[in-house]
C-alpha cells in the first residue's frame, strides 16, 4: 500500500500501467521519490499519506531534512511543518521560519507562505515551476 500511495503521490502509476506520454511528463525521478519516501519512512513517524504529500515532486530527501529540522527548531503542527517543507531543498525554510518568528511581529500562518518554496516560488504540486 505504501508503494501504490508514493506512486499515486508522484503521478507515476499511470507510467507504470503503460502509459509512455505520462512517463515523458514525470518529474522528478522514480528514485528520487522513493529516496525521500524512504528516508522519510525511517526517520520520522509520519502516515503514507503525509509522506507522499510530502515526498510529491522531491528531487531527493531534502523535504525530510527539512521537515525534521522544522519539527525540532519550531512549534509547527505536522500540517504546517509539511506546507513549510514541501519542495525543499534543503532546510533553508525552517530558518526563515525561525528568523521570522524571531524577528518580526507576523503570525506563524503569515510565515509559513513567506517561507515555504511551493508558496513563495508558484511551484507546480510537483515541485515544476507553473506554467
Amino acid at each position: 500500500m505504501a508503494l501504490r500511495s508514493i506512486l499515486a503521490a508522484s503521478g507515476l502509476v499511470a507510467t507504470l500501467a503503460g502509459s509512455p506520454a505520462r512517463a515523458e511528463q514525470a518529474s522528478p525521478p522514480l528514485d528520487a521519490v522513493f529516496e525521500c519516501y524512504r528516508r522519510a519512512a525511517f526517520v520520522t513517524r509520519l502516515d503514507d499519506a503525509s509522506i507522499a504529500d510530502l515526498c510529491e515532486g522531491a528531487s531527493d530527501a531534502s523535504p525530510v531534512d527539512c521537515y525534521v529540522d522544522a519539527r525540532r527548531r519550531t512549534f509547527l503542527s505536522t500540517p504546517d511543518a509539511l506546507s513549510l517543507c514541501r519542495c525543499a531543498t534543503g532546510t533553508a525554510p525552517v530558518a526563515c521560519y525561525v528568523n521570522g518568528y524571531r524577528t518580526t511581529r507576523l503570525d506563524p500562518s503569515q510565515l509559513l507562505p513567506l517561507c515555504s518554496p511551493e508558496v513563495r516560488l508558484r511551484l507546480a504540486p510537483d515541485c515544476s515551476p507553473e506554467r
